[in-house]
């Protein structure tokens, strides 16, 4: 085979071995869920609230400090409004741990953004990602999780 031979078929191998790369690298990510009550008119509820998190000086207390921050700005590209008077919905944060880990960064198998009615006993939409969720701030993988997490929201 001649040098631009070569050179052509490395580009080609190379075209085609980084898709399968990340292909086979998602399989072993996040799974995402979604489930909502298919009985609510999600329409006219456009302002929501977070719901009260863990103890202020729990290790949690950053991550959802976290999670909120990178749901508000995608909940405002969707048209809700967060308020603290009169909220149409609230959202909880809910975080499974593994077993070790420190304050500094740990991992989630499992984040949870669950919305309920103003009344904070009627579940109407949850998301989850669960896997292996790095919570280190330069990983990126929180923020990805609640992408795709907020990526169904509102059902349509």
């Amino acid at each position: 085979m001649s040098a631009p031979s070569r050179k052509s078929a490395v580009r080609i191998l190379v075209a085609l071995a980084a898709p399968l790369a990340i292909l086979m690298a998602g399989g072993c990510g996040t799974a995402i869920n979604h489930n909502y009550d298919p009985s609510t008119n999600f329409g006219p509820l456009r302002n929501y609230a977070w719901a009260p998190g863990s103890p202020v000086y729990s290790q949690n207390s950053l991550v959802e400090a976290n999670v909120q921050a990178f749901a508000d700005p995608l909940l405002a590209k969707k048209g809700f409004m967060k308020t603290t008077a009169n909220p149409d919905l609230v959202i909880s944060v809910r975080l499974e741990n593994y077993p070790y880990g420190s304050a500094e960064s740990y991992e989630l198998r499992m984040l949870g953004l669950n919305v309920y009615r103003t009344d904070g006993q009627t579940l109407i939409w949850r998301g989850t990602a669960s896997g292996s969720i790095s919570t280190d701030a330069v990983s990126g993988e929180l923020d990805s999780a609640v992408q795709a997490i907020l990526a169904a929201f509102p059902p349509k």
